[in-house]
């Protein structure tokens, strides 16, 4: 009759520890999002100042915004650390992707996320792409077709794959897919190297800033791209 209850007693506890254990993984799950990080070399990947692993990287992280570095694990290579803000979306993927060079004009990457519209597109089964890029006024093409300088967006952008290039004279271009889904925003920012092949760095940090000012004065357009119909 003890060993009986007894057992009962154990099975119950069980019970209550799956349907907790249960609770707290969709609880987690439903406010968390998804963060993978590459990097080229392999890097150390800190949060908050808080190592979560090593390059490439996928985990799951609680949404908010947060401080991510990387330190190159070879320090042989000679490539110096970065530190950027990026922001977790609930039940969405923010995608970091770094490569680190010797200096910060040697160094580019990429950080995308995705976000909730604040207002419905006004065309059916679309979206929006919004581009930043270090350095300012770089050429924004959209499926092989210049849409305009950034800062900029893309709007009524139709669901599916689309590619997007970043270009700057005396830089490197920097090309990425990315996948448009209805009333959802993919926030990209981008940061491109210098080409020290071409002309010298104080000519280019001059063109850029002058890209800068000009983009200031004329305001930045936001093309209507590619849409589907209503």
């Amino acid at each position: 009759m003890k060993g009986k209850l007894a057992l009962l007693i154990s099975l119950f506890f069980i019970f209550v520890a799956i349907i907790i254990g249960t609770y707290f993984f969709f609880t987690s799950r439903a406010v968390n999002g998804k963060l993978e990080v590459r990097s080229s070399p392999a890097a150390k990947v800190l949060l908050d100042n808080k190592q979560l692993g090593t390059t490439p990287y996928e985990g799951s992280v609680k949404e908010g915004q947060y401080s991510l570095t990387l330190q190159p694990i070879d320090g042989q290579t000679g490539s110096i650390p970065w530190t950027g803000t990026i922001k977790i979306s609930k039940g969405r993927l923010t995608y970091v992707d770094r490569d680190l060079g010797k200096t910060e004009l040697s160094s580019s990457g990429i950080i995308i996320s995705i976000e909730k519209m604040e207002t419905k597109p006004e065309q059916a089964n679309t979206g929006e792409i919004a581009v930043t890029v270090d350095p300012q006024g770089a050429r924004i093409s959209l499926d092989g077709e210049e849409q305009g300088q950034a800062p900029l967006t893309l709007r009524n952008i139709s669901a599916g794959t689309h590619g997007i290039i970043a270009e700057s004279t005396g830089f490197f271009r920097k090309s990425r897919k990315v996948k448009v889904e209805p009333e959802l925003r993919v926030v990209m920012d981008i940061k491109l190297a210098v080409d020290e092949s071409q002309k010298d760095i104080d000519a280019l940090k001059k063109e850029a800033d002058e890209a800068t000012k000009s983009a200031a004065l004329t305001g930045s357009p936001t093309p209507t791209g590619k849409t589907t119909p209503a």
